[in-house]
């Protein structure tokens, strides 16, 4: 019997006992960079500011811009994107969220698969407790780690950042000095980090992570390094935080393949 991929809104058929359309059991706009892409245009017009007015002076914070302003926005934006597509595979999780109730409502009334244009920011609260595990993000200009989403505390007081980004979008012309370097870093670090937490994302990100090969008694193991940004450099601006988790994996106990990793197999 055909059913529909319970991703909301998604209206492919499948036939076996997965859950998700082919497109969306692997990641959809996570899984094949989509929305990486998006954030990659967005950080390099923050790096470019930052060669220019670098963040490790605490003085430079308080500096305000229309470009840093437009990183605020479109990082806003982007937050806000991500959080809807993530909420359309995972909202069944949330027992205290009303965002199928808003969603099935208009899908009633309308009789369309457009009730994902009703949920607000806050209605994403239930994320940090259920999915967004590691709040922290290691800035590496700053030496330090700061915590994006650590203003979020309940649904009606959204971060600072968040803030700002409505003060643009109702006040522009009045809150312009709001709109300054502290506030662009934690919103953009702030959409780094849910790339971080979210599976799909973080798989993504993964595969283009240098991870090292390290001996450990007779035994070799995979190291696996933080996610960092920009991905094709060593000189990034954010990493993710692991805080305790394990980060290494073993990858060799036998003989022969001790032999391969150390090149003392036979000659090709």
């Amino acid at each position: 019997m055909n059913k529909n991929c319970q991703v909301l809104g998604c209206k492919k058929e499948i036939k076996d006992s997965s859950r998700y359309c082919e497109f969306h059991s692997k990641g959809g706009v996570f899984g094949n960079g989509e929305t990486y892409e998006l954030y990659q245009i967005i950080e390099q017009d923050f790096i470019d500011f930052i060669k220019i007015i670098p963040i490790n002076d605490p003085d430079h914070f308080k500096v305000h811009s229309p470009i840093l302003q437009d990183i605020i926005v479109r990082s806003c934006v982007q937050i806000e994107f991500f959080f809807k597509e993530w909420a359309k595979y995972s909202y069944s999780k949330f027992v205290d969220s009303d965002l199928l109730e808003k969603y099935q409502k208009i899908k009633k009334s309308t009789g369309l698969e457009t009730g994902a244009r009703a949920w607000n920011f806050i209605d994403y609260f239930p994320f940090l407790k259920y999915e967004m595990i590691s709040k922290k993000i290691y800035v590496r200009p700053l030496e330090k780690h700061i915590e994006p989403f650590k203003d979020w505390t309940n649904p009606k007081k959204t971060p600072n950042w968040w803030n700002v980004y409505n003060g643009i979008k109702h006040d522009g012309i009045n809150t312009k000095k709001e709109a300054n370097l502290k506030m662009a870093l934690e919103s953009l670090a702030a959409l780094f980090l849910v790339h971080c937490n979210n599976k799909f994302s973080h798989a993504y990100l993964r595969q283009f992570t240098i991870n090292q090969v390290m001996a450990k008694g007779t035994d070799f193991v995979l190291k696996k390094e933080q996610i960092s940004t920009p991905l094709d450099s060593k000189k990034y601006l954010f990493k993710e935080y692991l805080g305790f988790k394990n980060s290494s994996v073993k990858i060799a106990t036998n003989q022969e393949l001790i032999d391969r990793v150390t090149f003392k197999g036979k000659s090709v």
